[in-house]
This record gives structure tokens, sequence and C-alpha cells, in this order.
């Protein structure tokens, strides 16, 4: 074995899982401590096994595929791994064909394997070198475990990354202004719409260090519930929630403001102060200007007749103007309503408003 420390390969392991390229490295370096001339690292689908992937050191990974895949080749090295459990070593220092050809001494290790796929890490090394030892084939499980734990880890941080993304993304495109605060009080996240209308600096306002609101009464509300579920454990939390609106300078429609306290451990907290501490939502009136007709059609069914009538209802216009505006006859437009009650499922013109006043088609 050479030089290169085992602590530098586990850290490797660590940095590098889950990476095609820093796996490459890692397998240098590992090949190189157990003074091997040939290694690959391959993860083999267990309902297809043909379809491998090899990492290969000192080989191609052409060949290596095409060696292991070969009716011609070691056919049984897959099958045996299999067999294994993780951190398992096989060793065989009696002359075992490599990839090239070549009678070579081979050390292997099941890294992992669960109900999708193997991956295994194996050495060659020259037959004029020494045997493999025994000592070597418990330090190459120890290794192998290490990287099996990197690549869990790794595998968990994509998991959560891309989980992330998608809500990331989901609530960028959402018709509600959301706002998350840290544990300092700091905005961590602010989707599209909450961009839109702290920028406006109309009666709310949001930096990096927290949010400001300008209506007195409000801003006591929103520090007082902070200061609540900041000082207390969540299930200790008096309320979870708090609504309340927000007056703006312009003096237009005030912001309506739903405020709920996130789940969250102070020790964990303590570490973290991008943990989530509450989560702002905050409707502007001014984004209720239309309906949106194609999600009418789409979740309720109306006709085209129809959507234009509820259009004209939900801007507040009456029965009577509303049919003078679509040039229908006043018993035309009863009709298009009663029509419209029955695939809502409302029973009056109040119900029906409420019912697309709090509906996703808002916006």
């Amino acid at each position: 074995m050479t030089g290169t420390g085992l602590s530098d390969l586990v850290a490797k392991a660590f940095e590098t899982a889950c990476d095609s390229a820093g796996m490459e490295d890692f397998l240098t370096g590992t090949a190189e401590y157990f003074d091997a001339q040939q290694g690959t690292v391959v993860i083999s689908p267990l309902h297809n096994p043909s379809d491998l992937l090899p990492i290969t050191y000192g080989t191609t990974p052409e060949c290596m595929r095409e060696w292991l895949t070969s009716p011609d080749g070691p056919g049984s090295i897959l099958d045996r791994f299999a067999q294994l459990r993780p951190g398992d070593t096989v060793r065989e220092n009696g002359g075992n064909l490599d990839p090239n050809g070549q009678s070579m001494r081979m050390l292997g290790s099941i890294v992992s394997i669960d109900e999708r796929n193997l991956c295994l890490l194996v050495l060659w090394r020259m037959p004029d070198r020494s045997p493999f030892s025994e000592p070597e084939g418990e330090t190459l499980s120890v290794l192998s475990n290490f990287l099996r734990r990197a690549i869990e880890v790794n595998t968990r941080f994509v998991e959560i990354f891309t989980e992330h993304k998608n809500a990331i993304s989901v609530l960028d495109q959402a018709p509600r202004a959301v706002i998350i605060l840290g544990q300092n009080g700091q905005p961590t996240y602010q989707n599209f719409e909450a961009q839109r209308i702290t920028s406006k600096n109309d009666g709310l306002f949001a930096d990096k260090t927290g949010i400001r609101i300008e209506d007195e009464v409000a801003s006591e509300k929103v520090s007082a519930f902070l200061e609540q579920i900041h000082a207390a454990e969540p299930d200790q939390f008096t309320t979870h929630r708090l609504t309340t609106v927000i007056r703006r300078q312009s003096n237009e429609a005030p912001y309506k403001l739903l405020m709920y306290a996130l789940p969250f451990k102070s020790s964990q907290a303590k570490l973290n102060a991008h943990q989530g501490l509450a989560v702002l939502l905050i409707h502007d009136p001014e984004t209720l200007q239309e309906l949106n007709t194609d999600l009418l059609k789409d979740f309720y069914n109306l006709t085209r007749a129809e959507s234009a009538l509820a259009q004209l209802l939900f801007l507040g216009k009456s029965l009577p103007d509303t049919s003078d505006h679509l040039g229908i006859s006043i018993n035309t437009a009863r009709t298009q309503l009663r029509s419209i009650f029955s695939k809502v499922g409302v029973h009056s013109q109040a119900a029906l408003l409420q019912e697309f006043a709090k509906s996703i088609i808002e916006g």
C-alpha cells in the first residue's frame, strides 16, 4: 500500500460520491493506495445487469462493460457479488482474468445493494505483485462502508434538492404572495408575487434583514405573533395562525395577511438561522380584477357564455347590468345563472361569489 492515507480516501468518498468525475479521482486514489494496476466502481441495475455503469482505472469503461456482460466473460462475478452483503469482500490471488485478458489478482467489495442497484468496488493487481492480504480485504471493507454511507447521504441531498426545487417552482407561480421568515425574522424566501408586492413599498416592505409594516396595528400584531412562536416550542404555541389586514399608504384596498407558525425545534433553530419560523400569505385585492375564464370552464364546466356572465358578476355588476352588457335578455341571464349555480354547487349569488373568491381561480 502507498503513502496515501485511508482518511484521505474516506474524505474523498464523501466529497465526490454521486459525481462521476470525483468518483474517478476516488477510484484512482484507492487503486494507488492498494497498489492495484486496474480497478472499477460498477453500478449495475438488478433488473437489467447488462445496463451497468462502470467507472474505471487502468482500463476503459467500454472494455469493462464488455467484459462483465460478455457470455465468454466471468459472468459469475456479478452473480457472486449479488449474493453478498454490503461490506463483504472477495479475494482471489490464484489468478483471475482481468478486463484486458490477463491473469491478475483480484480484491473486490460490495459497496451497496438494494432492490434496485448493485454497486461494487473491484481492484486488480499484477500477478508478479504480492497477494492481496486479509488485512487489505478488511481495509477495503471499511472503505466500502464509508463509500456506501457517502452515496446514501449524497443521494438524500439530491432528493431533498429536487423536492425543494419543485416546491419553489410551484410557489413561484402561485397567485398569492408567499414569504418565509427565518429564526431572526428575515425573509429566507419570497415568491414572485411577494416580490411584486413588497417592491411597491405600499405599506409593506421586505429586504434580507426583515419585513417592515407601516400600519402600526398590523405591525404590532405581527411582532407579537413572531415573539410568541419564537419563545416557545411548537406544541406550546397559544395560536398557530394570525390573520390581519395591512392598510396601505396609497389608500388602496388593504392587503390581507394570513400568517402561520412553522414547526421547528429550538435546538435545531439555534444551529440554523434559516430554519423556518413562520410563513406569510399576502393577498393583494388588485389581483382579483378578473377571473380566469379558462379555469372556470375546466373546473366547473361552464360554457363561454356562462363564464362571461360569472366574470361580470364577480366584478360587481348587477344581473340587469350584466344582461345589458352582454346583449342578452334578463331571462336568459337568469337561466344562465341557475345553470352556473347547479354546476358550482351553490344556491345563491352571494355563495357563488364567495366560492370564486376563495378558490384557486383567483388572480
